[in-house]
């Protein structure tokens, strides 16, 4: 529909739109303008609820920002949710390990980090190494690791209240330091658990069963650690081991059965073949029996799958834990391989003498002597130059004219044919003359 608007001496047609300075006597002119406002605000506030606040960077101390900058720099209200989220505590990373009561192991069935910090404060009074173990920054966590070192070396003479109160503040410890994943800290550790089991302090005299129990809990993570890909806390792992294996606070009993447990990843090369650098160590210190807690059985089950191993230090270590296998039992070994591996089995037996080697018979064994023929020898003949020649092997091989060689002979059951001589061949091919 079109229609007319008389504005003084102007006529103005529309087709179903006006322009914005035209009204009619009954439009209000703010109308337009609330329209967009409300509009505007409707869609900030559905933005507020969706994207996410970008905070603008501060230009203070620079002399080109302007001086509008400093308003948009002020921060923006954070929405409900996200005030929320940065007013919560980060989670903590727990631990799941084997207790048995005795000690405050924090973990997942065990007690909270907030009751494993108290007992720690409590034990440790004006201490902040619960503090420093629990900082993001691993200097901070390192820093609480050397003061409760500094405390177990003074407290040495304590009375055995004391020591005992002290060991298990360092079980807790621990307990979770030793699964911290940056080198520098777990190196540390390993010091502290290493400097419980000597002897030089004397933690541990008269506690010889807490530290039986306290072996059980810590050495698996250490085991765990020996197949690293890292070389230093590897061979660190293992020297930890082993001091805690040698250790009457301890003792291989207690310690080396860790060694066999199943690895977690049998496809990485670092821990297959740290794992079985491990046992082989503990293999030659210890040796196999009830003494070591180490069965030859669990140890040949244990390795097998590496025997042929395509990596050289691994194949190298499970070669050298079957040879040490073998001196301590030879039949037993070469037994629980048959299960697994026959052919293997059947190899080591003969080495070990437990087998003798079957020989094969040989191919004319089996004809009789009469059937066996002799392979002729070559004819010899004489040359014209008086020089013995065999055959056509002579000295100029083949075109050589002084070779005579010596006629076929006839077959069996046929008259022999005498050639002439050459000389009256030639005579009788003359021609005689017309």
């Amino acid at each position: 529909s079109s229609r007319q608007t008389h504005s003084g001496s102007v006529t103005m047609l529309f087709c179903g739109t006006r322009p914005s300075d035209v009204l009619e006597p009954g439009d209000d002119p703010s109308f337009k303008k609330r329209s967009r406002s409300s509009r505007f605000a409707r869609s900030r506030a559905s933005s507020a609820k969706v994207d996410p606040v970008i905070e603008t960077p501060s230009r203070e101390g620079l002399s080109t920002a302007p001086a509008t900058m400093a308003k948009q720099s002020e921060p923006l209200p954070l929405a409900p949710a996200a005030a929320r989220a940065q007013s919560a505590p980060p989670k903590e990373r727990r631990i799941r390990t084997a207790s048995n009561g005795t000690f405050m192991i924090e973990g997942i069935d065990g007690p909270t980090a907030e009751e494993v910090d108290e007992f720690i404060s409590s034990t440790l009074s004006g201490s902040s190494v619960a503090a420093d173990l629990r900082s993001t920054t691993w200097g901070d966590r390192l820093r609480g690791i050397e003061m409760l070192q500094a405390r177990v070396e003074a407290k040495g003479s304590s009375p055995p209240e004391e020591r005992e109160k002290l060991f298990k503040v360092c079980v807790t410890v621990l307990a979770r330091v030793l699964h911290d994943k940056i080198v520098p800290v777990y190196l540390p550790a390993l010091q502290l658990l290493q400097l419980l089991y000597s002897a030089m302090p004397g933690i541990l005299d008269g506690l010889a069963m807490l530290g039986r129990d306290a072996a059980a809990i810590l050495v698996p993570a250490v085991v765990l650690r020996a197949g690293s890909s890292n070389m230093r806390a590897r061979e660190e792992s293992a020297t930890a081991i082993t001091t805690l294996a040698a250790s009457p606070h301890a003792g291989a009993s207690t310690v080396c059965p860790h060694a066999l447990r199943p690895l977690a990843n049998n496809k990485v090369a670092s821990a297959a073949g740290g794992r079985l650098e491990l046992l082989h160590a503990l293999v030659i210190r210890f040796g196999f029996g009830s003494a070591s807690g180490m069965h030859i059985k669990d140890a040949i089950h244990f390795l097998l799958p590496f025997y042929d191993e395509a990596n050289d230090r691994t194949r190298e270590s499970a070669h050298g834990i079957v040879r040490e296998a073998l001196i301590a039992d030879a039949r037993q070994t070469v037994d629980v391989i048959r299960t697994v591996k026959p052919q293997l089995a059947k190899t080591l037996a003969m080495r070990a003498g437990l087998e003798q080697e079957e020989k094969k018979p040989s191919i004319r064994t089996s004809e009789p002597a009469s059937a066996l023929k002799a392979r002729p020898l070559p004819r010899i003949v004489k040359g014209s130059n008086g020089e013995v020649n065999s055959g056509f092997w002579a000295k100029g091989g083949f075109g050589d004219e002084n070779v005579v060689m010596a006629p076929p002979r006839p077959p069996k059951g046929l008259p022999e044919v005498k050639q002439p001589a050459p000389c009256a061949r030639r005579e009788s091919a003359k021609v005689p003359a017309a």
